[in-house]
């Protein structure tokens, strides 16, 4: 069982013009195996929230709490995906998927085959000796989900994955994501300015406002499992959900 849940956090950046508000008072619950998005517009505080979950900030006051104990800090059980890649060009792709194994010191035969089976589950078998400048964004994306994914974590944080893929190979990794959710059911924050990502993908969508950067509508998604893409979002309910969260984020502004 693993629950994510943050109580009334706030979080402030100190500037030359003064205190900066990222997250002001923000409580939610993200239950166990359930797949929760963030939407809103930039400087919301989407990413800072990640940031706090990933133990990479602390709060200003409040708490993030996982399975009701406080974040202290980073944790292989809480994985984290980036926008930008994030790869290591030195390293291989199989290098690159290897990296958080060889952190927990899992020998190196299990390591091999670990990460040959996410190679394979990705579809990037065939590129295990190539170096990220010679994949494509969509490849790239694929490896830094299958690193995250090795270490088999409890809670998978994901900070606008495929914001710089184009529209099909979005689509594509969409699908792919949601069928190893499906298989594996970890628990997820999925932070996009993508309302449609955020229906296809979620359980919950939580949707955040400019002022005062904090959570001002949770939204129930209702559509069944599994989901595919082109399909549901032809759909009149589809379509109302999406225009309900618009019109609350354009009421944000």
């Amino acid at each position: 069982m693993t629950t994510l849940r943050a109580e009334a956090v706030r979080k402030t950046y100190r500037s030359d013009a003064g205190d900066v508000i990222a997250v002001d008072d923000v409580s939610f619950t993200v239950e166990d195996r359930e797949f929760v998005s963030v939407v809103g517009p930039s400087g919301c505080g989407k990413t800072t929230l990640l940031r706090l979950f990933a133990g990479l900030e602390t709060p200003t006051a409040g708490r993030v709490l996982v399975d009701g104990e406080r974040i202290e800090g980073p944790s292989p059980e809480r994985a984290m995906v980036f926008q930008s890649f994030n790869l290591f060009d030195w390293r291989t792709v199989r290098g690159n998927v290897a990296f958080g194994l060889e952190r927990q010191g899992v020998p190196e035969a299990e390591r091999r085959e670990r990460v040959d089976d996410w190679l394979d589950t990705v579809g990037l078998a065939d590129f295990a000796d190539a170096y990220p400048d010679e994949l494509s964004g969509g490849m790239r994306q694929r490896v830094g989900l299958a690193r995250a994914l090795a270490v088999d974590p409890d809670v998978l944080l994901m900070d606008e994955p495929f914001g710089a893929l184009d529209a099909q190979t979005r689509a594509v990794l969409q699908s792919e994501l949601l069928d190893l959710w499906e298989d594996r059911r970890t628990t997820v924050l999925f932070v996009t300015h993508d309302i449609e990502e955020a229906l296809l993908l979620s359980d919950r969508v939580l949707v955040m406002g400019a002022a005062p950067n904090a959570v001002t509508r949770t939204v129930d998604v209702p559509f069944e499992r599994p989901r595919h893409g082109r399909e549901l979002e032809t759909t009149p309910a589809f379509a109302e959900y999406r225009r309900e969260i618009w019109d609350h984020l354009r009421g944000e502004q």
